[in-house]
């Protein structure tokens, strides 16, 4: 198995106004030996953008495992570790698009979307738009009576992946919680924080570097819908906003293979892309303030936090440069 091992210091993003730095050893499996590699290197029709892993970490301690699926519930203030009972797999199986890595290549018909249009309706429920299951469209209700629908058009220049706890096809990443150590049986019945379809990452086929992440994702019928009660946001004619818990980013400080890697701050990732300081807790209504010098363009060693999920990205060109 080959290995690229990075030290790196962790804000925990998950607990409100957590100050606990983390030690956190992060563990990038790259590919499941040599073989795997070179069939993935190979293919000339093909190429591997980046590896996302998902990683398992403790509060105020060390990284356990290449797996990080806590529930809120497993946190304890400021000193217990969270484990589990395995290492760098799922336990129902590693397979299909539950997986603890996967890999993303150029798609052989480009499924990306770029923004369209958008105008205000009465009902968005009953418009056109929302009702076209070929559509893909983004609904920001404002009020009962008022919702600003913004249309998405098909973009020949990228490939989307989404990312989420549901099991739907247009997910190609499916997450999920695992039940904490003590609560296991099975008449417990654990709400999780995180989203169905919780972000989506457009990859450019031209610059294969280039890769961007935004918060939600496209349900079955190509729809996103914003509720009254998310933050949301109209400026310059255009309109934005932030899911429920959130997406947050850390884009590490320096290069993450080689241990020279320092840990970035947490941000978060609007809906439309845009990148935003930390709200004052998870799901608080007043978004952060702007970060006009750091982007949503994934980096390698990049951390994507999913409220009970955490993925790890790995760049072609970090992989090509690890042991």
């Amino acid at each position: 198995m080959s290995n690229c091992t990075s030290v790196m210091q962790v804000r925990c993003p998950t607990v409100t106004n957590c100050n606990v730095v983390l030690d956190v050893l992060v563990h990038a499996i790259i590919v499941q030996g040599q073989e795997e590699l070179a069939e993935c290197t190979s293919k000339p029709e093909v190429d591997v953008t980046c590896v996302v892993h998902a990683m398992r970490v403790c509060v105020c301690g060390q990284l356990q495992a290449d797996i990080f699926y806590p529930h809120r519930d497993s946190y304890h203030p400021a000193r217990s570790l969270m484990t589990t009972d395995y290492n760098g797999f799922l336990p129902p199986g590693d397979r299909g698009r539950r997986r603890s890595k996967f890999v993303l290549y150029k798609r052989s018909t480009p499924n990306g979307v770029k923004r369209s249009k958008h105008y205000v309706v009465k009902t968005p429920h009953s418009s056109q738009a929302i009702l076209d299951t070929e559509q893909h469209s983004i609904s920001y209700t404002l009020s009962r009576t008022q919702a600003v629908i913004v249309e998405y058009m098909p973009d020949e220049e990228t490939d989307m992946f989404q990312v989420g706890r549901s099991s739907e096809s247009p997910i190609d990443f499916v997450v999920m919680d695992t039940i904490p150590g003590d609560k296991t049986g099975e008449n417990k019945v654990l709400q999780s924080t995180i989203s169905r379809f919780a972000c989506r990452i457009l990859c450019d086929r031209l610059n294969p570097r280039v890769a961007r992440v935004y918060a939600a994702g496209f349900d079955s019928s190509r729809n996103i819908f914003l509720g009254e009660k998310a933050t949301k946001w109209q400026e310059n004619r255009e309109i934005d906003g932030l899911t429920t818990n959130g997406v947050l980013i850390m884009h590490p400080r320096g290069s993450f293979c080689g241990g020279e890697a320092k840990c970035g701050l947490w941000r978060e990732v609007s809906v439309g892309g845009g990148v935003f300081s930390m709200r004052e807790s998870r799901s608080a209504q007043q978004k952060g303030v702007v970060i006009s010098d750091e982007t949503n363009v994934l980096q390698d060693g990049t951390l994507i936090d999913l409220c009970g999920a955490t993925l790890l990205w790995r760049s072609h060109e970090g992989l090509e440069k690890s042991p």
